[in-house]
């Protein structure tokens, strides 16, 4: 496992067999994006905490939040990561608040995130005229042309 330092957490990417390379999000609270906690420590923590008792770098703390530019509410709304989670109502972490999208993650399952990500990438697909991947020869055809 290889594991690199960004502030407020280490990025453990491991190699799995038939599938490639995964990278998990280990915490400086020893939670782990695959699910694990302190309590139920996973093999990332596990590899976090051999990597720090070799004398390896410790994360620095995260950076405060820099200021933004004033948004509209409903976009900022839309930037924001939920209360709870909108697939199952339950408890939501927030892993990385400063994206352009928030990286969180839902108590109940780890995939509810992408769920959630994907609808809002087909609905902004589906509802926009204007989306960058609608260019080319279909689009500029008008329905009767097609």
């Amino acid at each position: 496992m290889k594991i690199l330092v960004r502030p407020g957490m280490y990025l453990v990417t491991e190699a799995v067999r038939g599938i490639g390379l995964r990278t998990y999000a280990v915490g400086k609270d020893k939670t782990c994006s695959c699910g694990g906690t302190a309590r139920r420590p996973c093999r990332h923590i596990k590899a976090v905490a051999a990597y720090l008792k070799k004398g390896g770098e410790r994360a620095p703390e995260p950076r405060p939040a820099e200021p933004k530019l004033s948004l509209p509410p409903a976009a900022a709304a839309a930037q924001a990561a939920p209360a709870t989670c909108p697939i199952c109502g339950g408890k939501v972490q927030v892993l990385d608040p400063f994206g352009a999208k928030p990286l969180w993650r839902c108590s109940n399952s780890n995939l509810h995130y992408w769920q959630w990500r994907g609808e809002q990438g087909v609905r902004a697909f589906l509802t926009s005229r204007d989306h960058p991947n609608k260019v080319g020869a279909f689009y500029r055809q008008s329905p009767q042309e097609r």
